[in-house]
């Protein structure tokens, strides 16, 4: 059998992730990332700011999708 090989720890951790709980710290961990960025932009900010929040926000909701396609592709049923 040929041993898998894992680009980064994270993606090791959700491979050995059989109950779904790392993930769901991870996703935990990212949407409260994503809440306080969103407060920050409701509470008004310059437009510059605004710009890099948009991209931020973009960013941790293009790490959860990463994260759950990961699981999925390790945890096929």
């Amino acid at each position: 059998m040929t041993e898998k090989v894992f680009l980064t720890n994270l993606q090791q951790k959700i491979a050995q992730d059989n109950t779904g709980e790392f993930i769901r710290q991870k996703k935990d961990e990212l949407s409260a990332l994503y809440g306080q960025l969103k407060q920050k932009m409701d509470r008004g900010v310059t437009p510059q700011e605004f710009e890099t929040l948009q991209v931020d926000l973009k960013a941790v909701e293009a790490a959860i999708q990463v994260i759950e396609n990961c699981w999925q592709n390790h945890h096929k049923t």
